[in-house]
C-alpha cells in the first residue's frame, strides 16, 4: 500500500467517525438548543437591566456555543476523506503550486502568519489549513476542558427545562 493509500485510508476512518459523531451531537444540540430557548424565556425578565438579562441568558447559552463549535469541527471532519481525495487526485497541480512558493524562513510571529496566510490561499489547501484549525482548537486542553464541563452541562440543561416544565 502505497503512502497516498494509506493517508486517504486514514482520512477515511476519520471521517467516518466523526459522521458518526456529528450525527449523534445533531441530536443532543437540537435537544439542548430547545431545553435552552425555553430557559431563556423563563428566566428573561422585563424589569431587569439588560446586562442581568445578559447574564442570565449567556449561562444558558454558553454550552451550545461551545458544543456548536464542536459539531462545526465535525462536520469539517466528515467532509475530510472527500478533500483529501481531491486533494490527492490534483497532486500535479498543488506540487507546481508548491515549487512555485517562495517561503522564506518564519523568524517572528508576522512572518509565521504571513506564511500560513500564503499557504492558505493556495488552491485546494484551504480546506485543509481549515480543518486543521479547527482540529487544533478542539486539541487544546483548555478547550476539551471547557468542552468538558459544558457537557454535563448540556445534560443539565435537558434536564432543568424538564423539571421547570413539569412542576
Amino acid at each position: 500500500m502505497s503512502v497516498v493509500g494509506s493517508i486517504l485510508t486514514l482520512f477515511e476512518r476519520i471521517g467516518s467517525l466523526a459522521e458518526v459523531l456529528h450525527h449523534r451531537l445533531s441530536y443532543l444540540l437540537s435537544s439542548a438548543a430547545i431545553a435552552c430557548a425555553y430557559l431563556v424565556v423563563k428566566v428573561y425578565s422585563v424589569d431587569s437591566v439588560w446586562w442581568w438579562n445578559l447574564i442570565k441568558c449567556s449561562a444558558f447559552v454558553l454550552p451550545i456555543l461551545i458544543w456548536g463549535t464542536v459539531w462545526f469541527v465535525l462536520g469539517q471532519l466528515r467532509d475530510a476523506p472527500e478533500a483529501a481525495s481531491n486533494l490527492v487526485a490534483g497532486k500535479e497541480g498543488v506540487l507546481q503550486h508548491f515549487s512555485a512558493l517562495k517561503a522564506e524562513q518564519a523568524t517572528g510571529v508576522k512572518s509565521a502568519y504571513s506564511t500560513l496566510k500564503m499557504l492558505s490561499k493556495q488552491d485546494g489547501l484551504e480546506e485543509v489549513i481549515d480543518t486543521i484549525s479547527g482540529v487544533g482548537l478542539l486539541i487544546s486542553p483548555v478547550f476539551a476542558f471547557m468542552a468538558l464541563l459544558t457537557f454535563f452541562g448540556l445534560f443539565g440543561l435537558i434536564f432543568t427545562a424538564l423539571v421547570v416544565v413539569l412542576f
